[in-house]
């Protein structure tokens, strides 16, 4: 590690919990008018990674998108990211209330299965915020999760105590 990254990570950390503090308070629509909008700004701002979103797009030939599409379903993409990190900071304080705006289908096979403590491997896609169908199954069911750590431990743990 170098010398300046405990400075730079304590800085992102302080920085994400200051943001945090008032978003756990804002109704979700008003999180979502905020993420596109932040997420419109990081399109045209973040030049490498919106090249990338470019390249991805252009190798999936089948959607055959014109230019125009492209450019639509990008800056979609740089929306529904901000979107869903705004969201993750209002979970800590809604955690308990997910089954409020999460709708499930638990199979039978998966509920004998938690019955008969043989446990079940369940993959989820990230699709918008992946972690509310793994939260919510928390308050049902015995889950563990398997992720990669971030190296920024305050903020690692942070997100943790969000998890929880």
């Amino acid at each position: 590690m170098r010398k300046k990254d405990p400075f730079i990570h304590s800085l992102i950390y302080w920085g994400i919990r200051v943001l945090s503090f008032p978003i756990q308070f804002m109704p979700y629509s008003w999180i979502h008018r905020i993420g596109r909008f932040l997420g419109s700004i990081s399109y045209y701002m973040a030049k490498k990674h919106r090249k990338i979103a470019f390249n991805n797009l252009s190798l999936a030939k089948n959607l055959n998108l014109s230019e125009k599409e492209m450019k639509r379903v990008a800056k979609g993409s740089f929306q529904n990211l901000q979107i869903t990190a705004l969201e993750y900071l209002r979970l800590k304080r809604s955690r308990y209330k997910i089954s409020d705006f999460v709708s499930k289908e638990v199979s039978q096979a998966f509920i004998d299965s938690c019955k008969n403590g043989t446990g079940m491997i369940s993959v989820t896609g990230h699709i918008a915020n992946w972690e509310l169908c793994f939260l919510d199954h928390t308050q049902h069911y015995p889950c563990t999760a398997i992720g990669r750590p971030i190296k920024n431990k305050k903020l690692y743990s942070f997100i943790n105590s969000i998890r929880m």
